[in-house]
């Protein structure tokens, strides 16, 4: 996803350099490998779920997310496709500590919970390729409290879902325990 093409002697003419942040507009096609937005939704009531809705898909997705909880929550968890089936496995750490895994879960595992704060902010990638299982990466910070003397919790884990039929054009996440607040917001882009 990060490269430099026609770099040239000096590197005074360097080609399309497309990094993280060069995005195309909504809707707009841009040039090959950029990154277009598919889906910007944000909740305007509490809702058990937030959904992308189903999007144009392309061999890379790339979602972030800022989920506000009603009450205390459990575990933040995605579905991909709607597939509620036990065809997710994953790995992960919080705070860097010891690793956690579980395999045939009903759901991807976003952020693994570790208090009782109500804001979480997650990116995540999912290799897309038709015809192989689709693998996914997120990285994810719980606030834990108020102001300077309230670190973060800091999650990072990878995700397998076993589909190998489809590629994946739908995101739902869902809070394990809870319901999602207003204000939640899950943002889509996807590139080739």
């Amino acid at each position: 996803m990060y490269y430099v093409k026609a770099v040239k002697g000096d590197l005074t003419e360097l080609g399309n350099c497309n990094l993280m942040g060069a995005f195309a507009s909504a809707g707009g096609g841009g040039d090959s490998g950029s990154w277009t937005e598919r889906a910007n939704v944000t909740l305007d009531g509490a809702a058990s779920t937030i959904d992308s809705s189903t999007f144009t898909t392309d061999n890379n997705i790339m979602f972030s997310a800022f989920i506000k909880a009603v009450t205390t929550t459990g575990n933040i968890e995605m579905r991909l496709n709607a597939d509620a089936d036990a065809n997710y496995c994953y790995r992960g750490f919080t705070n860097g500590g010891t690793s956690f895994s579980a395999t045939a879960q009903n759901e991807a595992r976003i952020h693994d919970d570790s208090g009782t704060e109500l804001e979480f902010y997650i990116q995540g990638f999912i290799y897309n390729i038709a015809g192989s299982e689709k693998l996914i990466l997120t990285q994810s910070c719980q606030n834990t409290g108020a102001g300077t003397g309230a670190t973060l919790t800091q999650c990072l884990i990878t995700n397998k879902w076993v589909n190998t039929a489809a590629q994946c054009n739908q995101i739902t996440i869902l809070p394990a325990n809870n319901t999602i607040d207003t204000g939640s917001n899950l943002t889509v882009w996807t590139a080739s």
